[in-house]
């Protein structure tokens, strides 16, 4: 139990002596400043010219994360929860299809 806690200790004072040094820095040094003004909060010199950049957080639904089965099935399951993209739009081809086809045999 006594090494556990001395671990602990030890880590979280590595981790404080870290803030505290990071801390020094945005306090004394200016181009620590900047580089936080600028990745932080977007600021920019006069005249400069900025690109933004987009930070996409891709993650699993969370259905997929427990692994539960999905509640729909049939032709929705088909059409709406398939692993193709094609599904949809060649759902929509086919009903399409179909209507013309029928209309076309009873329009004579």
């Amino acid at each position: 139990m006594q090494k556990v806690l001395a671990e602990k200790v030890d880590s979280l004072s590595a981790e404080n002596e870290r803030l505290k040094a990071e801390n020094k820095a945005l306090v004394d040094d200016p181009i620590q400043v900047e580089r936080e003004a600028r990745d932080n909060f977007g600021y920019t010199k006069e005249g400069e010219t900025t690109y933004k950049k987009y930070k996409f957080n891709i993650s699993e639904p969370e259905d997929a994360k427990v692994g539960r089965p999905t509640k729909s099935g049939g032709l929705e399951a088909f059409l709406f929860e398939g692993s193709f993209p094609w599904q949809v739009p060649l759902g929509l081809i086919a009903i399409a299809t179909l209507f013309l086809l029928f209309s076309y045999k009873y329009e004579r």
